[in-house]
């Protein structure tokens, strides 16, 4: 498995920065399934492409160092 920077949640589930690498798959996993997700996700709508999921994580890691956001993704190791 590739290793995160990340907080242990409960065995094989943690929250994790993200990464930009990681932008095409979570924008394939939104795209996958708006209509479910959109209800408990408030970015879905806006995520229209890689390219929005890129400007997101960007949007999001200024906050970051800004002090006045925080951004992780929850990942479950499936082995």
């Amino acid at each position: 498995m590739t290793k995160y920077m990340g907080l242990n949640i409960d065995g094989d589930l943690n929250l994790i920065v993200p990464e930009f690498s990681m932008a095409e798959e979570l924008f394939r996993l939104v795209d996958s399934d708006r209509e479910h997700i959109r209800t408990f996700l408030s970015f879905v709508d806006s995520s229209v492409d890689v390219n929005s999921q890129i400007n997101y994580f960007k949007l999001k890691m200024t906050g970051a160092a800004n002090g006045t956001d925080k951004l992780f993704l929850t990942l479950l190791v499936i082995k």
